[in-house]
C-alpha cells in the first residue's frame, strides 16, 4: 500500500473497505462479515492488515491485494479492541489486545504469548518501533510499560536436524541445552557447542520435565541418564535405575553433592555423587508412583507428589517425615518458598505444614500451570503455562501481586530459572537460545513499569519515534507525554557496540561491534570511524579491542585478522592474518590485547581448545616477532599477561597456573573450579580469579600464600577486572549490579544497578565503560 490508499472499518453496513483518497472512490470491500471492528494495524511491508473484531472475538490477518484471510491469532472468549504491528530486528511482531485484559503478542503465523498486565479490560496496545518494549492502556485508566527484548540470544544448530527443546543458563554464563535425543553444552564466549547422545532416547524424544541440571552446573539428568560436565562437554556417567525400576523424577541438592531420585515403584532415595551410593531412603506408607520432587534452596526439606494424589514432606538429611496430605489430583510440579511454604500444580495451591499435616494456605482459581519455580529466599514463584502460553510471577504472600513475564518465548519446552533466580532461559519464536534478567531490585519484581494514567480511562498509547517517550490520550481529551523509564538510549549509551577499549590515561575510547569500529574522543564528543580494508567475512567478528596509553594507536583482533590504526588520522597502519591455528588445528579465541609498557610491541593473548598462547607484533611495521604456546590438556578457560609481560596466568577447568613467559616454567598452581576471568595486581605478584561458580578469589601466589575468597557478594559475579592503577576491583554481578572494592583494604565503597550490564572497565582519565549484549554505556567517574 501507499499513502494514496486508506483502509476504513464500517459498522453500518458491516465491512472493512479500501478507499482511493485521490479519486474518493471505493477500491474494494475487504470483508463483508466483519462487525464491530475496534482495532486495525497495517503490516510494515504495507501488504497485509490485522483486524481485531468485536463480535468475531479474533484478530484476523488479510492480504490487502487479494482480500484473502491468511491467518488468525487464536480466538479468545473476549472482544478485541486494539492492534499494533512493527518490524523489529528479530522479525515482525504483532500485538492484539482484548476486553479480557489479555495481550496476544508474537510473529504473525506463530502461536502468540499471552500477557495480562491488569487482569482487566484493555483499550489500546502499542509495540515500540524496535520491538524492545510494549505499552498497554487499561479501561481503568492505568498504563503499563514492559520490556520485551531478551538480554542475550544465540543461534545454536541442533544435532542431525533435531529440534531444540530446552535450555538453562549456568553460573559461568554457559548454557545446558537439550534436543530431542541429545544434551549439549554451549559456550557463548567462543560459540562452541558439544553434543552428547542420550542412550534411552532412541525411540522417542526427550521431554522438558525429564531434564534437570544441578545449581552448580556440574551434573545434568536427561531421561534416566546422569551426565557429568568435563572439558566443556557432558559425559555419560550412570543409568539411574533401581532393580530395573523406572525413574520418574530426580532433583539435585544445592552444591551438586547428592541427588534425590523417585521411582515408579514409589521408592525415594538420596544418592551420593559421583558414586551414586544410597545415603538416605524416604519412607511413606501411602506411596505410589512418584510424580514429582522438589528440594528447598538450602537443601533442608524434600517434598514429593505421588500418582495417587498424595503429598509428603521430609527432612532431607535425616529422612524424618514431617507432614502429608491428600490432594484432588496428582501433583505435576512442586516448589518451596520461604516460611516453609510449598506450592503445587496443576491446580495452583500453596501449602504449609504443622502437626504432621499439610494444610492449604491459598488456592488460585482458574490457574493451571504445568510447572512452578521458586525464587531463593523469596515468597515469589514463576508459574509456567505452555498451553496459553504464559509466564506469571506470583507472590504467595500477597494474592494481588501477579505479573506476567513479557519475554519472546515460543511456548515450547519449559523456561528455566538460573541458580539464584536472577534470570530466566527460554527458546524464542525463531528457536534461538535466549535469556532475560528478572528485576529483583528495590523497584520491585518483573520487567514492567506502571502509571496511573488518565483517571477513569486511557483511550490510546503510542511510542515516540526514538522511544524516549510514551504518548497517551485520556477520556478527558488530554494528550500526555510520559518520559520512558525503560529507555536507556541516553547521551552515555551507544547502541550496536559490544566491546569498549578505554584508553588508560586519555579520554579516548575504542568502540567495537561485530563488524565495525569507532574511536570516540570523550572530551569533544567527536566520533571517528575506523574503516576495515574490506568488509569482514561471515563469522569473522571482532573479538578484542584496545588503545595504547598515549591514545595514538588502536588495535582490533577478529577471528582471523589483526588491525592497527593511527588514531590521529583514523588511518589503517597495517593488518595481517592472525591469530592462526593451534597445533590441534583449532582456531584460537583472542580475548586480550596488551601493549608493552616500554617497547613498541603489542601482544594478542588467545586460548584454544587445549592451551593458551600469546603472539607479539611490532607496532611500527606489523611484523610478528614472537609466538609462545602453553599446553592445557583439560581445556583453557582464560589467559592473561601480567603488566610487565613476565608472567602468564592460565585458567583450566580444575586449576589456575602461573607461567614464567621467558622459560615456559610453571611457577605456581592452585586448585580451583574453572578460572573464567583473571586479573593481575601488585605488579603481577597477586592474581584475582573469577571461578566457575561466580565467586572471586584473591591469590597472593608470589608469596606462596593460598587463594582466599574475596568480598561478601551473595549473588554470583558475572565479570571482574582491575583499574589501571590496580587500586580498585570492579565486579558486575549476574543481576546487573556494579560494585567497586578497594584492593588494599578489601572494602566495598560503591554499588549501583546497571540493568543488563555484563562487563565494566575504568580509566585513569575518569571514565567508566559498561558493556551489555547490545550497547555500551559510558559515564564520567570523577
Amino acid at each position: 500500500m501507499n499513502d494514496r490508499w486508506v483502509v476504513a472499518a464500517c459498522n453500518e453496513p458491516a465491512s472493512v473497505r479500501i478507499i482511493d483518497t485521490v479519486g474518493e472512490t471505493q477500491v474494494r470491500i475487504l470483508d463483508e462479515n466483519l462487525r464491530g471492528v475496534e482495532g486495525m494495524a497495517i503490516a510494515p511491508d504495507g501488504r497485509r492488515i490485522a483486524v481485531g473484531g468485536w463480535y468475531s472475538r479474533a484478530c484476523h490477518i488479510y492480504d490487502l491485494a487479494s482480500g484473502r484471510r491468511e491467518h488468525t491469532f487464536p480466538g479468545r472468549p473476549f472482544e478485541f479492541t486494539s492492534c499494533s504491528w512493527e518490524r523489529t530486528p528479530s522479525g515482525e511482531l504483532l500485538a492484539a489486545a482484548n476486553q479480557g485484559g489479555e495481550i496476544l503478542i508474537g510473529p504473525p503465523g506463530e502461536r502468540p504469548l499471552i500477557l495480562r498486565p491488569f487482569h482487566r479490560s484493555l483499550e489500546s496496545v502499542a509495540v515500540a518501533h524496535d520491538g524492545s518494549q510494549l505499552a498497554a492502556a487499561g479501561r481503568d485508566g492505568r498504563i503499563v510499560l514492559a520490556r520485551l527484548d531478551a538480554d542475550g540470544r544465540y543461534e545454536v544448530p541442533p544435532p542431525n536436524g533435531q529440534s531444540l527443546l530446552w535450555s538453562c543458563r549456568l553460573p559461568d554464563g554457559t548454557f545446558a541445552i537439550a534436543a530431542e535425543h541429545a544434551v549439549g553444552l554451549y559456550d557463548p564466549s567462543n560459540e562452541r557447542i558439544e553434543w552428547s547422545p542420550v542412550p534411552a532416547m532412541v525411540n522417542r524424544s526427550l521431554r522438558s520435565e525429564e531434564i534437570h541440571v544441578d545449581p552448580a552446573g556440574r551434573w545434568i539428568i536427561a531421561g534416566n541418564t546422569l551426565f557429568e560436565r568435563r572439558q566443556g562437554a557432558w559425559h555419560r556417567q550412570h543409568e539411574l535405575t533401581s532393580d530395573g525400576a523406572t525413574v520418574t523424577s530426580a532433583r539435585f541438592l544445592p552444591g551438586g553433592t547428592a541427588l534425590v531420585v523417585g521411582y515408579a515403584s514409589g521408592r525415594i532415595v538420596r544418592l551420593h555423587l559421583p558414586d551414586l551410593k544410597p545415603v538416605t531412603e524416604y519412607h511413606f506408607s501411602g506411596a505410589a508412583s512418584v510424580s514429582t520432587l522438589s528440594i528447598d534452596g538450602q537443601g533442608t526439606f524434600l517434598a514429593a507428589g505421588f500418582e495417587n494424589c498424595r503429598l509428603a514432606v521430609w527432612k532431607t538429611d535425616s529422612g524424618e517425615l514431617l507432614a502429608e496430605a491428600v490432594g484432588k489430583q496428582p501433583a505435576r510440579s512442586l516448589t518451596f518458598c520461604r516460611s516453609q511454604t510449598l506450592v503445587s500444580t496443576p491446580d495452583l495451591t500453596a501449602w504449609t505444614w504443622r502437626s504432621g499435616q499439610l494444610q492449604i494456605v491459598r488456592k488460585w482459581e482458574g490457574k493451571h500451570p504445568a510447572s512452578v519455580c521458586g525464587f531463593p529466599d523469596s515468597s515469589v514463584v514463576l508459574a509456567i503455562d505452555p498451553k496459553a502460553p504464559s509466564l506469571t510471577l506470583i507472590d504467595v504472600e500477597n494474592e494481588e501481586v501477579q505479573r506476567d513475564m513479557p519475554i519472546p518465548w515460543n511456548g515450547r519446552g519449559l523456561p528455566q530459572l538460573d541458580a539464584v533466580g536472577s534470570s530466566v532461559s527460554f527458546l524464542d519464536w525463531k528457536g534461538r537460545i535466549c535469556w532475560a534478567r528478572i528485576d529483583r531490585s528495590e523497584t520491585g519484581w518483573g520487567r514492567s513499569h506502571l502509571w496511573h494514567g488518565h483517571g477513569d480511562r486511557t483511550y490510546a498509547v503510542a511510542f515516540a519515534t526514538n522511544n524516549r517517550a510514551l504518548l497517551s490520550v485520556g477520556v478527558d481529551g488530554t494528550l500526555r507525554n510520559w518520559k520512558n523509564p525503560l529507555h536507556r538510549d541516553s547521551s552515555g549509551v551507544i547502541r550496536d557496540f559490544t566491546l569498549a577499549g578505554l584508553c588508560r590515561k586519555k579520554p579516548v575510547c575504542l568502540l567495537a561491534g561485530t563488524s565495525r569500529c569507532e574511536l570516540w574522543d570523550l572530551a569533544s564528543k567527536e566520533r571517528h570511524p575506523l574503516t576495515f580494508p574490506s568488509p569482514l567475512a561471515a563469522g569473522d567478528q571482532v573479538r578484542a579491542a584496545a588503545v595504547n596509553d598515549a591514545g595514538t594507536l588502536a588495535v582490533v583482533a577478529t577471528h582471523q585478522r589483526i588491525f592497527c590504526w593511527n588514531t590521529r588520522h583514523s588511518a589503517l597502519k597495517w593488518y595481517h592474518e592472525a591469530p592462526g591455528l593451534f597445533d590441534d588445528g583449532h582456531l584460537g579465541q583472542v580475548r586480550r590485547i596488551a601493549f608493552h609498557p616500554r617497547r613498541p610491541l603489542v601482544a594478542l593473548v588467545d586460548r584454544g581448545r587445549n592451551g593458551a598462547r600469546f603472539q607479539v607484533w611490532d607496532i611500527r611495521d606489523g611484523k610478528k616477532t614472537r609466538e609462545e604456546s602453553w599446553r592445557a590438556p583439560q581445556g583453557c578457560r582464560a589467559a592473561v599477561l601480567s603488566p610487565d609481560w613476565r608472567w602468564l596466568a592460565v585458567g583450566e577447568p580444575e586449576y589456575v597456573t602461573i607461567y614464567d613467559t621467558s622459560g615456559h616454567r610453571a611457577v605456581a598452581r592452585t586448585t580451583m573450579q574453572g578460572g573464567w576471568q583473571l586479573s593481575f595486581a601488585d605488579n603481577g605478584r597477586r592474581l584475582f580469579v573469577l571461578s566457575a561458580g561466580g565467586s572471586v578469589y584473591d591469590w597472593p601466589w608470589f608469596h606462596g600464600k593460598p587463594a582466599v575468597p574475596w568480598g561478601t557478594e551473595q549473588v554470583p559475579v558475572e565479570s571482574m577486572t582491575l583499574s589501571p592503577s590496580e587500586r580498585t576491583l570492579l565486579m558486575v554481578n549476574v543481576d546487573g549490579r556494579l560494585t567497586l572494592w578497594q584492593v588494599a583494604t578489601g572494602q566495598r565503597y560503591y554499588s549501583r544497578y546497571y540493568g543488563n550490564a555484563k562487563y565494566a572497565s575504568i580509566s585513569n582519565a575518569g571514565w567508566l565503560a559498561l558493556s551489555a549484549p547490545n550497547y555500551i554505556r559510558l559515564e564520567r567517574w570523577k
